[in-house]
């Protein structure tokens, strides 16, 4: 992973204390990446000074790029302040390395056309190394903390890493040491209920890491035989640990079964035993008026996933159903309120929910729904050369759903592209997943306590209050996302600050609209357009 800063201003990057906008922090980053870096705690910013950074220039600059560290950081307001330096003894990348290495990078053909702060999946040394920036021997002046939980901690306890199975040494130990069945089966799942519990928790992975450690601690220290496996640097190491604990395990006779050890003979899990979701366990879904198969995933959000599936007749839909492993009492009362505002809302550009019901996966309860499946979404259109007429005929389709949400108390809270379905054989928008919404008591059939500061939206659409903690969020923050998208309709470029790309630039027809815009993406949501009619009649007045 690495962190990319571009900024617009030559000679920007001179190793003075800086600033950006938190609206450009953790921008064009991959949903899955950008959760890792919503809320600057002092563990995330702990970890956002292990990756090492490029600081670069937009194009129109045309100024090469240094590798260097974030090396202290400071949320003040709408900004982050933050120091940085140099890795020192290391060539300057040529600019345009950005353009012509983009898919190595991990870089948009736009994104070097504005001032950011992004986060990539991508191991630069490696790519640096490739290119002959950096030599074969690079090793950096700071070691990255490689996150214990990278992944699931019920999959760390049973990893798969060969070279720790094939250790000679350890293979020796396995053949001298060993847990009687018994209180091996007692240990492991004791390690499992804790991992399950950890990875349920919203707790910092410091404060998870410890936790887990003291259990091991604990497993080692009353189990003697085991004492001593550490040696040589091994014992801080808690995926030594739990290799060896998982190896062990199995050695003397246990299964694992997915998610828990069990013996061979085992009739009962414990309660806490989950199971994943899986082609294989969703193939006799059935509700009181239909039987369903699922035939393969579609997408992933961050609490659910949706599936096509089928029914007997060959019917296909789509099913959005909660994650096991995601599962809490709130999301759970989140999602039985999005069924209940889609079941009394009738509107043709708010998603249908058309059948409902739950299932077990392992002994959690998942609920989930049935709607119409639609194979595209407004992100198709935005990256289609599709006239723009039948575009923004197409988007007021989507706000005329908003609106008539906004009328009934709702307001979504997470606007963007992919929220939004393209029902291509009527040319019809249809807003979907309102997991996040906020609701009108009318359509709710459980409280919850749905603060008016909660952060719940995809930063790249989300508005600066719901960036921030404390911030009021309202319908006025959708109408926020909205400009963003609206904007992007025209330039294909998401707007930040004053100098982004505008609507005149591409389209001068459409150069009214770049006023309209300007109202909806204020910083502070009292100067903002109070009601997204407005900006239906400005875009309907223009095709």
């Amino acid at each position: 992973m690495y962190c990319l800063l571009v900024h617009g201003r030559g000679g920007h990057w001179d190793g003075k204390p800086t600033e950006i906008e938190l609206n450009r922090f953790n921008t064009i980053s991959s949903e899955e990446v950008e959760d890792q870096f919503r809320k600057l705690s002092p563990a995330v910013i702990q970890k956002i000074s292990s990756i090492p950074c490029i600081f670069a220039y937009e194009d129109s600059q045309k100024m090469n790029a240094q590798l260097g560290w974030i090396d202290e950081i400071k949320v003040r307001g709408p900004k982050i302040l933050f120091k940085y330096s140099f890795e020192r003894g290391v060539e300057q990348i040529p600019f345009n390395f950005f353009d012509e290495y983009s898919w190595d990078f991990d870089i948009r053909e736009w994104e070097m056309n504005r001032t950011h702060w992004a986060f990539k999946d991508v191991d630069i040394v490696d790519i640096l190394i490739e290119k002959g920036i950096l030599s074969q021997g690079y090793s950096p002046s700071r070691k990255k903390r490689v996150p214990f939980f990278s992944k699931p901690i019920l999959a760390i306890v049973k990893p798969a890493i060969a070279e720790l199975y094939s250790h000679a040494k350890i293979d020796e130990l396995f053949e001298t040491y060993g847990f009687e069945q018994n209180s091996a089966l007692n240990i492991a799942n004791k390690v499992s209920r804790v991992a399950s519990f950890l990875d349920h928790v919203d707790w910092e992975d410091e404060a998870k890491e410890k936790m887990m450690m003291q259990l091991l601690t604990q497993v080692y220290s009353q189990n003697n035989h085991l004492i001593g496996l550490g040696e040589g640097g091994h014992t801080s190491n808690p995926i030594f640990h739990m290799t060896l604990l998982a190896k062990t395990l199995e050695q003397n006779g246990l299964k694992w079964n997915g998610s828990i050890y069990e013996l061979e003979n085992a009739k009962e899990l414990p309660d806490s035993a989950l199971k994943t979701l899986s082609l294989k366990n969703l193939e006799n879904i059935q509700t009181a008026f239909a039987e369903y198969k699922a035939i393969k995933v579609l997408g992933e959000g961050g609490s659910g996933r949706v599936y096509q599936v089928q029914t007997p007749n060959g019917d296909n839909y789509a099913m959005k159903i909660l994650a096991p492993e995601k599962i809490s009492s709130e999301k759970i009362s989140r999602f039985k309120n999005e069924i209940y505002f889609s079941l009394k809302t009738s509107h043709t550009n708010i998603i249908q929910v058309l059948d409902y019901g739950f299932l077990f996966v392992g002994e959690r309860k998942c609920p989930f729904y049935i709607m119409p499946i639609y194979s595209e979404n407004f992100r198709h259109i935005l990256n289609t050369e599709m006239d723009i007429n039948k575009k923004l005929a197409c988007f007021l389709t989507f706000l005329d759903g908003l609106i008539f949400s906004h009328s009934q108390g709702c307001w979504h809270r997470d606007i963007k592209p992919e929220n939004i379905l393209y029902d291509k054989n009527n040319d019809q928008l249809i807003l979907t997943d309102f997991g996040i919404a906020h609701i009108n008591e009318e359509f709710l059939i459980e409280n919850i306590e749905t603060k008016e500061q909660s952060r719940l939206a995809n930063f790249q659409y989300a508005s600066p209050e719901q960036r921030i903690e404390g911030g009021r969020v309202d319908h006025k923050s959708d109408i926020y996302s909205v400009g963003l998208i609206l904007n992007e309709i025209f330039t294909r470029t998401i707007p930040w600050g004053a100098n982004h790309k505008r609507i005149s630039e591409v389209e001068g027809k459409f150069s009214e609209l770049d006023g309209i815009v300007e109202q909806m993406i204020q910083h502070e949501a009292a100067k903002r357009i109070n009601d997204l009619q407005i900006v239906y009649d400005a875009i309907k007045s223009k095709i």
